[in-house]
């Protein structure tokens, strides 16, 4: 009986086991695949399209070291916008360097919102300011239902902010590094007696005299051609000789007629431009034109910067 017993709790013991095996099994990463740049999980784009985005956005990764995607959706699982797009980079682990640089834009479907995250780098490069005027550029065609070309003018906008950004950091180093220059020119020169070697008095005297005698005859040569020019404008007696001779008539001035023409001038007032109704469009308040991004911190403790608005 007891052998009957233990019989039927096998089938149970072992049932237990599988149920907790996976606990016990250590899980491995999530790895993806960085190559693919076009999520279009709305299904918004055709085959060809996807891969046209995707080469482009592939191409601007590649040459500027700052990762770009774009992702649409239809099921955002009940996170806003923003809390989805920043997830979602999270998640998929873009990004390049330490910082893991770089921005994805999000077409939310379901709610029609348009948003851009940025992360790392992309904080610095695209400030609020230019992440609106990207979104007031591609809002139309958002609007009209052009959602390629809606992102692919993103990804071209992105491109050229990012190039403007290394142009701009280019220049500054070759600023800042003209100090270092001139300092190691005078290290040169202190270094090379023979170009720090003082002139004698009679090379100093001899100079000056040569600058002193140039600068004689330009005097000279400037007053010289001012006198004949006033010399030439004169007047003589020809000047107020007349060969046709003159007659002498008699000229009188009757006043016909008046006439007032009054001009209004317009107020301070009326040259300022009506207010921007821009504003209801946009899904968020930090719409500052200042120079400064509005950054926040995801779930995972990430930080990240973005707008976005409904289309």
């Amino acid at each position: 009986m007891k052998k009957n017993h233990l019989l039927l709790l096998f089938p149970l013991l072992l049932l237990l086991l599988m149920t907790l095996a996976p606990v016990f099994v250590q899980a491995k990463p999530t790895t993806f695949n960085k190559d693919i740049k076009i999520y279009d999980y709305a299904q918004l784009f055709t085959q060809t399209e996807k891969n046209n985005l995707s080469q482009i956005a592939q191409d601007i990764a590649k040459n500027e070291r700052i990762d770009i995607a774009v992702v649409t959706t239809n099921k955002p699982n009940g996170k806003t916008s923003r809390d989805y797009a920043d997830d979602f980079y999270d998640a998929y682990q873009f990004g390049y360097g330490e910082d893991r640089s770089g921005l994805i834009m999000l077409i939310n479907m379901k709610e029609r919102e348009i948003w851009i995250s940025t992360t790392g780098k992309a904080i610095d490069i695209f400030t609020d300011q230019k992440i609106n005027l990207i979104l007031d550029s591609i809002y139309i065609d958002l609007a009209q239902n052009h959602y390629f070309n809606a992102s692919k003018q993103f990804l071209e906008l992105s491109e050229s902010y990012i190039e403007q950004q290394v142009q701009s950091t280019t220049l500054q180093d070759i600023q800042d590094n003209i100090p270092a220059q001139i300092m190691v020119q005078k290290e040169n020169k202190t270094a090379n007696p023979a170009l720090n070697k003082p002139t004698s008095t009679s090379e100093k005297l001899l100079e000056s005299l040569k600058l002193g005698t140039t600068m004689g005859g330009i005097i000279i040569f400037l007053l010289t051609l001012w006198n004949k020019q006033k010399i030439s404008q004169a007047p003589n007696a020809h000047t107020y000789l007349d060969e046709k001779g003159f007659v002498v008539t008699l000229c009188t001035d009757d006043l016909v007629d008046s006439k007032v023409t009054r001009t209004h001038i317009p107020q301070e007032s009326e040259h300022k431009p009506l207010a921007s109704n821009t504003s209801k469009n946009s899904s968020t308040s930090n719409t500052s034109t200042s120079s400064p991004s509005t950054t926040h911190q995801s779930l995972s403790g990430t930080t990240h910067g973005g707008a976005g608005r409904k289309f």
